[in-house]
């Protein structure tokens, strides 16, 4: 785990609402709030897929990211 939410402020929950961000001891969790409820998801994990769904984007249009970078 990790003590950093790399997307803490682009992450929302099921309605489009930004999630909080808390830690639990040294871990950064994201805080989705389920009605009375407060769901604690591991950052790390969600920044991962963030992270790969950016990779495959990239990977997928690697001829229009290569040509606006020249």
């Amino acid at each position: 785990m990790t003590n950093i939410a790399m997307f803490a402020d682009l992450v929302v929950d099921e309605e489009g609402q930004p999630v909080q961000v808390a830690w639990v001891g040294s871990d950064a969790c994201y805080v989705l709030d389920d009605g009375d409820f407060q769901r604690y998801v591991d950052a790390e994990d969600v920044d991962r897929q963030v992270l790969r769904f950016f990779k495959q984007q990239v990977e997928e249009h690697r001829d229009i990211a290569v040509r606006g970078m020249l």
